[in-house]
């Protein structure tokens, strides 16, 4: 993911994400969701408390399966 100066850069880049790819009512909030989640594990894999952590829970199972059976949920900011 790109690294942002500001929240303002990031808040904006979302949101032309979501409106390029037509996300609207709550998938918006699951995309927030999934970008959250997806920054979550990325820091958690390179801290070295990552051995420490063990996983587990419906929302992560969902993101899996929504990704398998919507490829295009992919998300690429750039």
């Amino acid at each position: 993911m790109k690294n942002y100066v500001d929240e303002k850069q990031f808040k904006a880049d979302v949101r032309r994400y979501a409106r390029e790819h037509n996300i609207k009512g709550n998938e918006i909030g699951r995309l927030w969701q999934e970008i959250m989640l997806d920054d979550l594990l990325e820091r958690i894999s390179v801290s070295k408390y990552r051995d420490n952590f063990i996983l587990k829970g419906g929302f992560c199972c969902r993101l899996l399966l929504v990704s398998i059976k919507d490829p295009r949920k992919t998300l690429m900011l750039r």
